[in-house]
């Protein structure tokens, strides 16, 4: 396939607006969910899911639901509480962010009051892939490794109230 026109498309867009790589979860703040994005090109920082939930969505948590630090304690062990997934290139060449397949994995497991197809577009425009959208270079992964852990759903409960899975 030819991304001659991306390729230019891509050379003239701010840092901002590229496509970008990175981490999301799903956060409940009573009384809804919240997508958070972790871009790797804002947040180099966030490269995983436990680095992203103890330094970012647990100190949201313990502001939004007021916790203590016991509690907030106990809230980092359960990162696997809410959905989350991440975006980024299979492969790639260096400085050509159009050379390969861009993906968005996730563990099939979006909140149940939101529409999955719409939640992959919203990630789609989160992450800057609406061209590679266009060409045909984004694939839509369920990872068993993206899914939400039972028993980690079950003890936040405990700390932040029901979540409306």
């Amino acid at each position: 396939m030819d991304n001659t026109f991306e390729r230019k498309l891509t050379s003239v867009l701010k840092e901002d607006q590229r496509p970008s790589g990175g981490i999301w979860y799903y956060v409940y703040l009573k009384p809804k969910w919240a997508l958070k994005v972790w871009k790797h090109t804002e947040y180099p920082e966030a490269y995983d899911h436990p680095t992203v939930w103890e330094n970012f969505v647990v100190p949201e948590l313990k502001e939004h639901y007021k916790l203590t630090d016991i509690q907030v304690e106990e809230l980092k062990a359960l990162r696997y509480s809410m959905p989350r997934g991440r975006a980024g290139q299979a492969a790639y060449l260096p400085n050509d962010p159009t050379s390969s397949k861009w993906y968005i994995s996730h563990g099939d497991d979006f909140p149940s009051s939101l529409s999955a197809d719409a939640e992959k577009k919203t990630l789609v425009n989160a992450f800057n892939l609406i061209g590679p959208v266009l060409h045909n270079m984004v694939e839509y992964q369920t990872v068993d490794h993206e899914k939400m852990d039972d028993k980690h759903k079950e003890e936040i409960q405990k700390i932040i109230g029901k979540v409306p899975y």
